[in-house]
């Protein structure tokens, strides 16, 4: 679960708003992780790059603001 909302978070694009522009495609990249997951023969189109993969840790100092 942690892969996938990474790779979601990892694809999203906001406007200068803060709207979210690509849902759909955020949402479809982490479902084929998941898809990948439980069907280790189900191919990717588009295989995952390095930086879609990253997780980025959460500091305790971020919990408390």
């Amino acid at each position: 679960m942690e892969m996938a909302f990474s790779i979601f978070m990892n694809n999203i694009e906001l406007d200068h708003e803060g709207n979210v522009l690509n849902y759909k495609y955020c949402e479809r990249r982490a479902a084929e992780y998941i898809r990948g997951y439980f069907e280790p023969d189900y191919s990717l189109d588009k295989p995952f790059e390095d930086w879609e993969l990253e997780l980025h840790p959460v500091s305790k100092e971020a919990y408390n603001q």
